[in-house]
């Protein structure tokens, strides 16, 4: 093996911890109950990198991982966030990711299940007014 081939092995073998460590923290994240989805950011940010795809919602750096989250509706957020925090601290990981922080961001709250579809129900009857008013 050359020195230029083992410096890629070297330099590839990092790039594969974060794509698993990123997957871990997202399947951790949202196994957390009170947590709907991870959230990308409000422009994207909040996302890992890897070839050919991303992880939303999780950023892996050096310095700390951070896992963008929305929780439910009745979910107390502190609580959640708290338990996501101690769930991605439990993980088993590398041991390059060992003492990284774990920051949580509530990016949203999920609206309950009848708030959407009372909303759903009455954007139909809207339309469905305006059209009729239209069409006489």
């Amino acid at each position: 093996m050359t020195a230029d081939a083992s410096a890629d092995h070297a330099a590839a073998r990092p790039r594969d911890d974060v794509a698993g460590l990123a997957e871990q923290v997202a399947a951790t994240a949202l196994s957390v109950p009170g947590v709907v989805r991870l959230h990308s950011g409000v422009f994207g940010e909040a996302g890992t990198y890897l070839p050919g795809r991303r992880v939303d919602g999780v950023r892996v750096r050096d310095n700390g991982i951070e896992v963008h989250i929305v929780t439910a509706w009745e979910a107390n957020v502190l609580e959640t966030a708290d338990a996501v925090r101690t769930a991605v601290g439990r993980l088993a990981v590398p041991s390059s990711a060992k003492g990284r922080p774990v920051d949580v961001v509530v990016q949203d709250v999920a609206a309950p299940a009848e708030l959407v579809q009372g909303a759903a129900q009455a954007s139909g009857d809207a339309t469905s007014a305006s059209q009729q008013k239209e069409s006489t």
